[in-house]
C-alpha cells in the first residue's frame, strides 16, 4: 500500500473550494489504495489559519481529520529536518517544510503537496502525483 504524507495546503485549499485533490486522496484511501499520514507541524499550520476563529469549524475540521494516522516529531526527523535544510542550503523552505520532508523521507512515503517548486528541491524526496490519480 502507498504511504503518503499530507501537505497542510492540500486540506487548506479543498477548504476554501479551490481544489479537489484532497478528494482523490479521500477516494484513494477508501479503495484501500494509499494510507494519508498527518505529520502533527501541518495540524499547527492547518488550525492556525483564519478560517478556524469560528470554534464550530475548527471543531468540525478537527473530527474530519482525526480519522488519519499522525506522526509526532521525533528528535530522527528533526535532525533530518536539520541535516537536509543544512546540506541542500534549503533554509528558505522554512522549518515546518523541513519537517514535513523529512517525515516523508523518513516513513518513505510521497509528499501530497501543491508547493511542488519549493519541495522538488528537496534530495530522495518523492512527490504525489495527483494527475495520475484522477485518471
Amino acid at each position: 500500500m502507498k504511504k503518503v504524507v499530507l501537505d497542510s495546503d492540500v486540506f487548506i485549499n479543498f477548504l476554501k473550494g479551490k481544489s479537489g485533490d484532497f478528494k482523490i486522496l479521500l477516494n484513494e484511501t477508501r479503495e484501500d489504495n494509499l494510507i494519508v499520514f498527518i505529520p502533527a507541524i501541518v495540524l499547527v499550520e492547518i488550525f492556525v489559519g483564519y478560517e478556524f476563529l469560528d470554534n464550530k469549524r475548527l471543531k468540525e475540521a478537527k473530527k474530519f481529520l482525526e480519522g488519519f494516522d499522525r506522526i509526532s516529531l521525533t528528535q530522527e526527523i528533526a535532525h533530518q529536518s536539520a541535516k537536509i535544510g543544512r546540506e541542500n542550503k534549503l533554509a528558505f523552505l522554512g522549518t515546518a517544510d523541513l519537517v514535513i520532508a523529512a517525515t516523508a523521507i523518513s516513513f518513505n512515503a510521497e509528499l501530497a503537496t501543491h508547493n511542488v517548486k519549493h519541495f522538488k528541491k528537496v534530495p530522495k524526496l518523492k512527490l504525489f502525483d495527483f494527475q495520475i490519480q484522477d485518471n
